[in-house]
């Protein structure tokens, strides 16, 4: 088996066949994903899912403090029980997002938010979970 440098994606457990749902105003939240493992889909839109299937990540990235309310309202009724779902936030941006706000936010759907892992100088991630 060869040697394998650890990506953005292994770190965020995106596996191979993932279908992964990124919710996010730029395609700069699709490209840290860079390289995908082998086989794994991003989807931009919940509707491209194909009927039957269902993600097996969802990946939404806020950059925008007065996007938080909005952005989790839509996105995290629909996701359900998905087993790998995470926020990014931006490290350091004119406008700021407070990640405190977004925990309390994210709390009022059953998920807590967990500790920040640094993805490069622009992300950081939180992982969200069900208790």
């Amino acid at each position: 088996m060869a040697d394998h440098e650890s990506t953005i994606a292994d770190t965020l457990g995106i596996t191979e066949g993932a279908v992964v749902w990124i919710v996010g105003q730029t395609i700069e939240e699709e490209t840290i994903l860079d390289p995908l493992p082998e086989g794994a889909t991003t989807l931009r839109d919940a509707e491209e899912l194909e009927d039957g299937r269902s993600f097996d990540a969802v990946l939404i990235a806020i950059d925008d403090q007065r996007e938080v309310a909005e952005v989790l309202d839509e996105v995290l009724p629909q996701i359900g029980s998905v087993p790998t779902a995470w926020i990014f936030l931006p490290v350091a941006r004119p406008v700021e997002v407070v990640p405190q706000d977004v925990s309390a936010a994210v709390e009022q759907y059953g998920w807590v938010l967990g500790s920040p892992v640094r993805l490069d100088d622009t992300w950081q991630a939180y992982r969200l979970s069900q208790p």
